[in-house]
C-alpha cells in the first residue's frame, strides 16, 4: 500500500480453458486513515461472463484457483520465470515440482502414464524372468545312464501312444459299422411293417377286388353280344350282294 493512501486494490483477469475469471484482492486501513491499523485482506473470485462472485475468501478463492488451473503459487510463479526465460529458477526448483510443473505446462501427463505403463511392464518381465532363473537354479541334470533311461521311457511312452491311437482309430471304425447296422435293422423293421399292413389292407380287398373283375368281365361280354348282334345283319346283306 502507497503512503498517505488508506486502501489498496489489485485484479487480475485469467481464462482457464475457455472459461474467463477476475481476482480481486483488497486491504484497508481502519478509519479510512493513512495511519490506521491495517484490516484483514478480502479476496473474490468473479465469474466474467455473469459478473457474479463465485467464491470469497482469501483461502477460498486460492483453493478455488488452484482446482481450475491446477497450479499453487509456488508452481505459477515458476511457470511465469519458465515462459519468460528463467530456466535457471526453474531447473533450481526440486525435481518432483519441476516434473509436475512440466506435466501442468505442457500437458505431458500422457507421458507420465506412458512411462508408468512402460515400468511395469518391466516390473511384470523382471519378475518373469527372476521366476524362470529361479526354476533353472532347480533344474537337476542328468547323467549318461540317467538320460538313457528317461530317453527309453520317452520311446516307450511314444510306442504306447500310437498303440492307443491305433487302437482309437480301429474302434471308430467298428462304432461308425454298428452304427450303421443299427439303422438298417431299424429301416428293415419299418419296412416290414409297412408291408404286412400292405399285405394285410390287400387280403382285406381280395373279395372286393374279385367282385370288381367279375362285374368288369360281364360288361366286356354284354358289349361283345351287343355288337355281334349288330354286325349280324350287315354280314348278311353284304352276302347277298
Amino acid at each position: 500500500m502507497s503512503h498517505y493512501c488508506w486502501e489498496s486494490l489489485c485484479e487480475v483477469e485469467f481464462e482457464i480453458n475457455g472459461q474467463s475469471y477476475r481476482s480481486t484482492w483488497t486491504q484497508k486501513r481502519a478509519h479510512k486513515k493513512p495511519d490506521g491499523k491495517f484490516q484483514s485482506a478480502k479476496m473474490d473470485l468473479v465469474d466474467l461472463k455473469t459478473d457474479k462472485v463465485i467464491v470469497s475468501g482469501s483461502s477460498k478463492v486460492t483453493q478455488h484457483i488452484e482446482a481450475l488451473s491446477g497450479l499453487d503459487f509456488d508452481r505459477f510463479t515458476q511457470s511465469m520465470m519458465l515462459a519468460q526465460g528463467s530456466f535457471d529458477a526453474f531447473l533450481k526448483a526440486k525435481e518432483s515440482d519441476r516434473s509436475l510443473l512440466l506435466e501442468k505446462i505442457t500437458g505431458t501427463k500422457i507421458y507420465t502414464e506412458i512411462s508408468k505403463r512402460v515400468y511395469a511392464q518391466y516390473s511384470l518381465y523382471d519378475n518373469e524372468i527372476k521366476l524362470e532363473e529361479k526354476v533353472l537354479e532347480g533344474i537337476e541334470f542328468l547323467d549318461e545312464e540317467q538320460l538313457y533311461e528317461k530317453k527309453a521311457i520317452i520311446a516307450e511312452h511314444k510306442k504306447q501312444k500310437e498303440i492307443a491311437h491305433s487302437q482309437l482309430k480301429e474302434m471308430t471304425i467298428i462304432l461308425n459299422w454298428v452304427e450303421q447296422l443299427f439303422l438298417l435293422r431299424k429301416n428293415q423293421e419299418q419296412y416290414t411293417k409297412a408291408f404286412e399292413a400292405i399285405a394285410q389292407e390287400k387280403e382285406c380287398k381280395k373279395e372286393d377286388f374279385i367282385k370288381k373283375k367279375s362285374v368288369k368281365k360281364r360288361i366286356l361280354l354284354n358289349l361283345i353280344w351287343q355288337k355281334r348282334h349288330w354286325l349280324l345283319p350287315l354280314c348278311i346283306d353284304i352276302k347277298k350282294c
